[in-house]
């Protein structure tokens, strides 16, 4: 849910990808040892992706109609990605409207999405406060702050939750035990107590719809982008205490639910915009580290259960930023599922973007827009990634196009497309990317004739139909010709629209022509193209 504001900060970076996806039919293609060592090993991590998902589908904000749920399950997702703003929901102290996230919600269980709900923001009587940032601040979907978190106090807290160091529980612990319920002295506490409750698999709602077992809210992600001032002004202590608190109050209402650190942003330290903090996670974790009450924390599972992780610049970095915090995670004795759950590039050349050849910064043509998806996806993937989610479906208020689908002519907002509610070429590679990379194992990455090489090759093996996926695409500005050693006696080769042709290898490989990169939009500092 960031980038928009910090755009020109972001590094974008479009894929010239063909994406040659190689699905293997001959029979278990787990290479051989001398396969094996025929290719240098980059990475070995071994996982099973969980599914693809979108940011915004639908949201309490902008309620999704039928024809966009159905556009939304055509492109393979099962996860759909928004905020639950606290500030909607609790209108008054211990006045709950909860009347906009029930049709939401219900609308992502009928159409059979999974919902990663993100909570976040407090309303004014409940800040730290006053309210001020550096740039201004507004909420998603063209929604202001309501009146008290728009005094222009600068330089204060708008986001931090009062009372956070307040016991979860109402027996003045932070223990959870049958039968306790939050602590009203502790409105965050109360907040994520009862929104779970609401929305869990055989929740308050569930049993009013008459949902059938396991259907409701089970991923919830603890804040957007807590490292990023435009979306959290606390410190690290802060978050820390809030994430603990988020996930004691989330596992007393349901102890199966999935509790997601909140996802982290790309966003680099800045001076005169609100910064990011690139040690986030590592500092987070050294606080959890010294917990006072180390039997709790470790019981709970260092208070949360999934990692999340955002990337919206060039598609390499996702599998930096992955394999960095699975490290980081690593150095605490803590191996977790990590989700990239918003990446993307915006598109030029389509409104309402700008147009490509005024070189707008971190931008991409269409067709490098498609291309990210797949590289993206690939390098986060094969990184040891478990999901992978495009921001986002429509580009609703972006004022940019980042959407699979342009706007409708009912749009929310202004930005009306001249060809509404049509889908981009991204659509079909998110397609192809969730069509063919479902349930796979990241083999190897190499890039032939070494790090400085000039193509790019990903392998994977899908377990279910003993196939093997192999990504390859083009790093510079010129064309490059791929000889593949074959594992079967025929593949088939993808390309990012989803046009598939059978190939057969000759003298025991397959060669494959990977076009130029184009994308010249992104700096990159060793001459590589960005997508």
């Amino acid at each position: 849910m960031a980038r928009r504001t910090a755009l020109r900060w972001l590094g974008r970076w479009c894929i010239v990808l063909v994406l040659l996806a190689l699905v293997s039919r001959a029979g278990a293609m787990r290479p051989s040892t001398s396969y094996q060592s025929y290719f240098p090993f980059i990475s070995s991590a071994v996982s099973s992706t969980v599914g693809f998902g979108l940011n915004f589908v639908t949201s309490a904000q902008a309620l999704a109609d039928e024809d966009r749920f159905t556009h939304a399950s055509s492109t393979g997702a099962t996860i759909d990605r928004w905020p639950f703003y606290w500030w909607a929901i609790e209108t008054a102290p211990g006045v709950f409207d909860w009347s906009a996230h029930d049709v939401a919600v219900s609308g992502d269980v009928a159409h059979g999405f999974s919902t990663d709900a993100v909570l976040m923001t407090p309303p004014g009587f409940y800040l730290i406060g006053p309210c001020g940032l550096k740039g201004g601040r507004t909420i998603r979907l063209g929604r202001p702050l309501p009146a008290d978190l728009a005094a222009s106090q600068a330089g204060q807290d708008c986001t931090t939750p009062r009372d956070l160091d307040q016991p979860v529980f109402s027996d003045g612990t932070d223990w959870p035990g049958p039968g306790k319920t939050a602590n009203p002295n502790n409105p965050w506490a109360r907040f994520v107590f009862e929104t779970v409750q609401r929305y869990k698999p055989g929740g308050v709602l569930a049993q009013q719809q008459g949902w059938p077992a396991g259907a409701g809210v089970r991923y919830w992600e603890m804040w957007n982008e807590p490292d990023y001032e435009y979306f959290w002004n606390g410190n690290v202590t802060q978050y820390a205490r809030l994430l603990k608190v988020g996930y004691l109050a989330t596992y007393q209402a349901d102890p199966t639910a999935e509790i997601l650190f909140g996802g982290l942003s790309n966003v680099p330290a800045l001076p005169d915009w609100p910064s990011g903090r690139p040690t986030w996670l590592n500092d987070t974790l050294n606080l959890i580290a010294a917990d006072p009450d180390p039997a709790l924390r470790d019981a709970s599972h260092w208070y949360f259960t999934i990692h999340a992780r955002h990337n919206y610049s060039w598609a390499w970095a996702t599998s930096s930023f992955v394999s960095g915090d699975i490290q980081v995670l690593a150095a605490h004795g803590l191996s977790k599922p990590v989700w990239v759950n918003e990446s993307g590039v915006p598109a030029c050349d389509d409104y309402p973007g700008p147009a490509c050849d005024t070189n707008p910064a971190y931008y991409a043509t269409l067709e490098e827009q498609a291309a990210f998806d797949i590289q993206n996806g690939a390098y986060a993937l094969s990184a040891g990634a478990t999901a992978v989610f495009h921001f986002q479906l429509y580009d609703d208020c972006s004022y940019d196009a980042w959407g699979i689908y342009r706007n409708p002519v009912s749009a929310v907002c202004s930005n009306q497309s001249p060809n509404p509610d049509t889908p981009r070429p991204v659509y079909d590679a998110y397609r192809v990317l969730s069509a063919n990379f479902v349930g796979v194992e990241p083999l190897w990455q190499m890039r032939p004739g070494g790090v400085n090489g000039t193509q790019e090759w990903l392998a994977f093996y899908r377990p279910a139909t003993r196939q093997r996926v192999l990504a390859l695409w083009a790093r510079f500005y010129e064309p490059e010709t791929a000889q593949v050693p074959a594992t079967g006696d025929s593949a088939l080769r993808l390309d990012q629209t989803g046009a598939a042709v059978t190939i057969w290898p000759v003298n025991g490989n397959y060669t494959l022509e990977l076009p130029a990169a184009t994308n010249r939009l992104t700096p990159t500092n060793d001459g590589s193209a960005p997508i």
